[in-house]
């Protein structure tokens, strides 16, 4: 007896299984379609019906991964067997019939159930009946709300009228905004003019000079070996792409520095828009040799300061004629090349400098007192900086120390200890330690002095708040 049944099952394809079954009845092997995801296909694959329901459709090849296979039972809707007046009723045909009419019933029901339908509940006079397609419309509802019908508006050419208004807005708001930028850069520039320092530098663009200054001349730069971008020198940039002025590409300027120490070419890279200077040892002179025009004066100095015969004599390139006033061209033209070269080391600071980064590791005002607990306890260092334990002696041999350990736990304390520092003392000399740590340190205490005094965890002067 044939029951309701589902007529269509899905799978998703790993790739290595190649059966798939179903559990619906069918009656011939072409009474199943099987769709490779949106594809109907009616090859590579074979349909085997099961005795009592269902069967199973087995593929040549496994489909691939991922592929989403669909199975569905597609009949013929029509009578399979012509019963005659008074001819024989046998009951097999007749529940073959009957099987193969409700098979075609619940094909009919599941695709009805994938349509377009109305509640139940609708009110009458409500139809689901398409309209003619109109090219670009939308289905609405007319104004009774009793029929589907054409949109009057081109739906696709509307967004496009929409979006484009929206885009010109967009735009006519920011031409509005870049006009006011302009305008406000405009009076930048206009200010920035009237700041020009007209300082010529001695020579031409791109002209190797040398000088006893221990500043680059206004308009150029140490012949170092630095890199620029066009934006920064536009000028020289130019003239290094149009071959006024002899370049090389980066890779042979950097193989000629390895092997020489120097190069003085300038190195061009159009890819990233950038050059680098010349790479020039300093020369040593006789500070009798000095070229007047130099300052003899100077060399003297300089060379009397530490009673030396000899001055640096140290080349520079012209990169731009006019020089903007010191604030400025730092900021706009030389800040951006040095920001590769500040903070590697501390020989091109001032000795302020040095001294304000070696102060950053001392001891500072701030400090927090804390409790100490039995020898043998342990302490986290909350922060960089240094522990400082304090204790009277009442009698010889008492002692006071702090061990900066590895670890927490497990060991002894001389398989532990990274560094320590004790002092002990004799009655009426107190003992005292001080500690320098890193936050996290573990540091535990020993001692033996009978009355503490002071046992507190002091800041770094770099890490104080």
């Amino acid at each position: 007896m044939q029951t309701n049944q589902t007529t269509v099952v899905h799978f998703v394809a790993d790739g290595e299984v190649k059966e798939f079954p179903f559990n619906f009845r069918i009656f011939e092997a072409g009474d199943v379609d099987v769709y490779l995801d949106e594809t109907l296909t009616d090859s590579g694959y074979n349909v085997t019906i099961n005795e009592n329901d269902g069967g199973k459709v087995v593929f040549s090849e496994p489909p691939l991964n991922g592929t989403r296979i669909t199975i569905i039972r597609n009949l013929d809707i029509k009578r399979t067997s012509d019963f005659q007046e008074g001819g024989a009723f046998r009951a097999k045909v007749i529940n073959y019939e009957l099987d193969y009419q409700v098979a075609t019933l619940e094909q009919l029901d599941e695709r009805i159930n994938r349509s377009i339908t109305c509640p139940p509940y609708v009110q009458e006079g409500i139809t689901m009946q398409l309209p003619m397609p109109s090219s670009g419309k939308a289905l609405v509802w007319n104004q009774e709300a009793t029929a589907l019908t054409n949109s009057l508006t081109d739906i696709d050419n509307a967004y496009t009228t929409v979006t484009t208004a929206q885009a010109e807005a967009k735009n006519s708001e920011t031409n509005a905004k870049n006009s006011e930028l302009n305008a406000k850069q405009s009076e930048l520039i206009a200010v920035d003019s009237a700041k020009k320092l007209k300082n010529a530098v001695f020579g031409n663009i791109g002209d190797i000079n040398y000088t006893i200054r221990t500043d680059a001349p206004n308009g150029g730069a140490w012949c170092d070996g630095a890199e620029y971008t066009q934006a920064m020198f536009p000028d020289i940039y130019q003239m290094l792409v149009n071959n006024k002025i002899a370049s090389t590409d980066f890779t042979t300027f950097d193989d000629c520095v390895s092997t020489n120490g120097s190069c003085g070419l300038f190195a061009l890279d159009t890819a990233t828009s950038s050059f680098k200077v010349p790479l020039l040892k300093d020369v040593y002179i006789k500070t009798s040799d000095v070229p007047s025009s130099f300052g003899k004066g100077d060399a003297y100095a300089q060379s009397g300061e530490n009673n030396l015969d000899f001055v640096s004599y140290r080349a520079y390139v012209i990169l731009y004629m006019t020089a903007e006033e010191a604030s400025v061209a730092q900021a706009q033209e030389f800040m951006t090349a040095l920001g590769g070269k500040a903070n590697v080391g501390l020989d091109n600071i001032t000795a302020e400098a040095k001294d304000l980064v070696a102060g950053l590791c001392m001891p500072s005002d701030q400090y927090i007192d804390l409790d100490l607990q039995a020898r043998g306890t342990e302490y986290i260092a909350p922060d960089n900086g240094y522990y400082f334990l304090y204790m009277s002696a009442t009698s010889n041999g008492q002692y006071v120390g702090l061990f900066n350990i590895k670890n927490s736990g497990g060991g002894t304390a001389d398989e532990n200890i990274n560094y320590g520092v004790l002092s002990s003392d004799f009655a009426g000399i107190n003992p005292m330690v001080m500690l320098p740590v890193k936050k996290g340190d573990i540091v535990m205490v020993w001692y033996n002095a009978p009355t503490k005094k002071i046992f507190r965890f002091i800041y770094a002067e770099g890490s104080k708040e």
